[in-house]
């Protein structure tokens, strides 16, 4: 347990300088990148006496007069204190309102990776079982079709389909507030679609890696032992064949996450990724680093834990 707690650690203290490297590069794009602030609050239009020294007032204000690199040090610091500023124009401290959207896209994201793993595995299993069969061929055209669809045009044609022409599900909107069935109903739709786009690749890596196992030497064995073709398949094979699917359980967050900002904005839904749009097109600094900055740590520590259990799977691992 001590080398475990050993790696852990090591692997941790590796995410400081990527967690400076990611935000101090999100930041000088985001700061660089065309319009301003107060483009969005005052417009284009020739501003009088009055606009002229709002601007000015805001600009300094907010530290936007300072150069680049002493206004990320200003926030870097600030965020190690714990404090991730205030909107620009909503007023409240961007940790409040990100920590208000955080459990909206945690439910679209836990959903849809809930979702793409309970088809994904046993797609993958049934497809290298029957390898070369009609039920392989059908799984892998399907797996490959639904890694290849953009994610807009799928929810765009599950909002057509299945909300406005068979009017099964609401088009948009999430909350409680909506009653426990209507926000379930509100959930499908992106969650299928969020679900679809990592559904193809996680299927094809089931099959590619079941079929691997299936030719070593201990599930030879365990078939000459007379063991039924399930228990050899399910017990044996697949405990290892998912070593390499547990590994990318951290990418999966991660394309998840930056799938949902899409999917979030075609659904109406209320999370972090719908609001990132909302507050770039304001060029909301704060609030757009405290989004990347939360998402950076979520995938992190998801990685972290992924390290971890592959750790715990395969003990050479922590040498």
């Amino acid at each position: 347990m001590a080398r475990l707690y050993e790696y852990i650690v090591r692997r941790a203290l590796t995410f400081i300088p990527l967690i400076i490297i990611i935000t101090l590069l999100v930041f000088t794009l985001t700061h660089i990148a065309p319009g301003d602030p107060m483009s969005y609050m005052f417009g284009q239009a020739q501003m009088g006496e009055m606009e002229a020294e709002l601007r000015r007032i805001y600009t300094e204000k907010w530290g936007l007069d300072k150069p680049i690199w002493e206004q990320y040090l200003i926030w870097l610091w600030n965020t190690i204190r714990g404090d991730l500023g205030y909107s620009f124009h909503i007023g409240r401290p961007v940790a409040e309102l990100v920590f208000e959207r955080i459990p909206k896209t945690v439910e679209l994201a836990v959903a849809s990776l809930v979702l793409g793993w309970a088809l994904s595995i046993p797609l993958g299993v049934i497809s290298a079982v029957r390898k070369d069969s009609i039920l392989d061929r059908l799984v892998t055209s399907f797996s490959v079709a639904a890694n290849s669809m953009p994610t807009f045009w799928i929810g765009i044609v599950m909002i057509i389909i299945f909300a406005l022409y068979l009017g099964w599900f609401p088009t948009s909107g999430a909350g409680l507030d909506m009653g426990i069935v209507e926000h379930l109903r509100s959930l499908v739709l992106p969650t299928i679609v969020l679900g679809l786009s990592r559904l193809g690749m996680l299927t094809r890596l089931t099959r590619n890696s079941v079929l691997e196992v299936l030719n070593e030497d201990y599930v030879l064995t365990a078939r000459a032992k007379g063991l039924k073709e399930h228990v050899v398949v399910y017990k044996h094979a697949l405990r290892n064949a998912l070593l390499p699917v547990v590994t990318i359980l951290g990418l999966e967050l991660a394309f998840v996450l930056s799938g949902a900002v899409l999917v979030e904005t075609v659904f109406a839904w209320p999370g972090m990724g719908q609001f990132f749009v909302i507050s770039a097109h304001r060029r909301d600094y704060p609030t757009l680093m405290g989004i990347n900055f939360m998402a950076c740590l979520t995938i992190l520590i998801a990685m972290l834990v992924t390290d971890v259990s592959y750790a715990l799977l395969d003990p050479r691992i922590r040498y």
